[in-house]
């Protein structure tokens, strides 16, 4: 943590590429932040196999999606806002931190509290 600015210094943080693979990284839920602060979870639809679900009428991958105020749950404080000086840009990336016994970790998706909050499940525990 460096000290007085509620920042960390994340020295030695497991990238997704490193433990997941593209078609891996695909089956991910992931978040993205919009400019009114509201959080976008999109999960792809999975089948019985684990494997992403295909609309037979549009052959398209299907997707869950959900929007949810970060600021209405439980222990989520701050100023949650997208700001880009590029004006197409209309989502920024978001990437969620977790801990495990004292150290910060990166967490590949979006964390259990989202999830739980927007009723989309956990492609990680399929």
């Amino acid at each position: 943590m460096v000290e007085g600015t509620g920042l960390c210094q994340c020295d030695s943080i497991t990238e997704v590429e490193e433990v997941c693979d593209i078609t891996c990284q695909g089956l991910l839920p992931e978040s993205t932040l919009n400019h009114k602060g509201e959080m976008e979870i999109k999960s792809p639809v999975l089948t019985e196999e684990g494997t992403q679900a295909i609309d037979p009428t549009t052959n398209e991958k299907l997707f869950k999606t959900a929007v949810i105020d970060p600021t209405s749950l439980p222990g989520y404080y701050g100023n949650f806002k997208c700001e880009s000086s590029d004006p197409s840009q209309e989502t920024c990336k978001t990437r969620q931190m977790g801990e495990d016994d004292g150290s910060f970790t990166y967490e590949f998706s979006p964390n259990a509290d989202l999830l739980a909050a927007t009723d989309i499940p956990d492609n990680n525990e399929i």
